[in-house]
């Protein structure tokens, strides 16, 4: 095959014209922005710069397309692949908002702002396309820019060595999942995983998925291929901690799922493939909620805790069907998980090592932050009236209904295991006094943007779901 058998010229009709507009969009802005962060006034003209990129995108994603739209024969626009990239644009403005907050403090570079942007530009362009080598293409060019956000703080060693590590192992992942797709062309002649499920079996096919999913597993941290979660959790800025847990998680889990359901049609791979997924989601289940018991650090603690919720969304990509739960998990995971770090951006100097104790009396000190700081942690823990009990009811209830109830059982039992490291938290705050020598964090508009926005939205949709679960299931239907 040549390379323009791999990727034909598409033809660009208005709708294809339109599918691929906010990803020009966000490259022409991105390189904008990158441009004038170069100049005197880098930092103010690069985050505006960005913003508008990210709003003039996402308003070119208002019109769902009524039907599937090809594109090249590597792009597929609808109107679900406009909604996961809506919430991509929701974290990455997330992101750079709480960057705009946090620069100074940190003295980082003005370029994050674009990097921000050619993240997500790759990330849209990896939910979009079911073209093997394409996502791969995807896959590099928001691995490299998340690479550079993790090690941008130049003066500290942390983030250096947390740079590194997710470098060399996301390498790997990449590799895997390069040399599985390359196994899956050999053996049905097409990088279309849609394609796929209709060739027949054979054990180079079954290897071929097996490495391609093992190089996703890696990128969403699941057991065991987790090892760079924790340190470049640590070692990344918090708003760069921020957008990594929610919107490269999300991107990942909606490139796993397509192929998940190919090999899962597969009669000779459904086996293997199934071993692999239920092992691994109960050992992350079990592992991440179990390691966050030990964590003294608080962004450690937050890794593990995100290790755990990707054995949640595991079981919803084994129970197959719709992929309606493992979305509205990973939007009510982004609202909890963003909000989250923009009160620890609002409560204490960001340091790699940072303490639980350092929140110690912010309950007194910093009421309504600490407010809302406990309510994204409940969402994390999925305790009723947030959003986040609704995401783990519907992951486990679509788990119940596919068979998977061991799995179920697990993911229960550990989710009651995670309570308590919350609570933990929420004890440190509101049970202990501060110490004599506290740094006061002053308030940002940027923090307070994004932690008024999260919290609206988990109390409204842990409140009254109905609306926004009705609209997930319709796009699947």
């Amino acid at each position: 095959m040549t390379l323009l058998e791999a990727f034909p010229m598409p033809n660009l009709t208005a709708e294809a014209s339109a599918g691929i507009m906010p990803f020009v969009t966000l490259g022409v802005g991105a390189t904008v922005a990158l441009v004038l962060a170069a100049t005197k006034r880098g930092r103010t003209l690069g985050m505006l710069a960005t913003l508008v990129t990210l709003i003039v995108s996402a308003l070119q994603l208002r019109t769902f397309p009524a039907a599937t739209v090809e594109i090249g024969g590597v792009l597929s626009v609808d109107a679900l692949t406009h909604v996961l990239f809506l919430m991509l644009h929701l974290a990455a403005a997330f992101g750079v908002l709480l960057l705009s907050a946090q620069d100074k403090r940190e003295d980082l570079p003005a370029e994050v702002y674009p990097l921000i942007a050619y993240a997500l530009a790759g990330m849209g362009l990896l939910v979009s396309s079911r073209h093997l080598l394409f996502q791969f293409i995807a896959l590099e060019i928001l691995s490299l820019a998340i690479y550079v956000l993790v090690a941008v703080r130049r003066t500290r060693p942390a983030s250096a060595e947390a740079g590194m590590k997710y470098f060399i192992l996301g390498g790997l992942a990449s590799a895997l999942f390069l040399y599985g797709g390359a196994l899956l062309f050999g053996a049905t002649g097409t990088f279309d995983v849609r394609e796929m499920a209709a060739v027949a079996p054979t054990t180079l096919k079954v290897a071929g998925f097996l490495l391609v999913i093992v190089g996703l597993l890696f990128k969403v941290g699941a057991f065991p291929f987790h090892g760079w979660v924790p340190d470049v959790y640590e070692g990344a800025s918090l708003p760069v901690t921020g957008f990594m847990a929610a919107a490269v998680k999300l991107a990942a889990f909606f490139a796993l799922v397509p192929v998940c359901q190919a090999a899962l049609q597969d009669p000779m791979a459904k086996f293997p493939i199934t071993i692999l997924l239920a092992l691994s989601a109960g050992l992350t289940m079990a592992y991440g909620n179990i390691a966050a018991l030990a964590q003294k650090g608080i962004k450690r603690l937050l890794a593990y805790s995100s290790i755990a919720h990707t054995g949640y969304l595991i079981v919803g990509v084994l129970a197959g069907g719709d992929a309606a739960p493992v979305g509205l998990y990973l939007l009510f995971y982004i609202l909890s998980a963003m909000g989250a770090f923009a009160c620890l951006q609002a409560l204490i100097p960001d340091r790699d090592d940072a303490p639980i104790e350092a929140l110690a009396g912010a309950g007194l000190t910093r009421p309504v932050v600490s407010a809302m700081f406990t309510l994204f942690l409940f969402g994390m823990a999925g305790l009723p009236l947030t959003a986040g009990f609704i995401g783990k009811y519907l992951v486990f209830a679509a788990g119940v209904n596919a068979g998977l109830v061991p799995l179920v059982v697990v993911a229960v039992l550990t989710s009651v295991a995670g309570v308590y490291y919350y609570l933990r938290v929420v004890v440190t705050m509101y049970m202990k006094t501060a110490p004599e020598k506290s740094v006061a964090v002053p308030w940002q508009a940027g923090t307070a943007v994004v932690m008024g926005l999260c919290a609206l939205f988990t109390l409204n949709w842990g409140l009254r779901p109905e609306s926004v679960v009705k609209w997930f299931h319709s796009l699947w239907g």
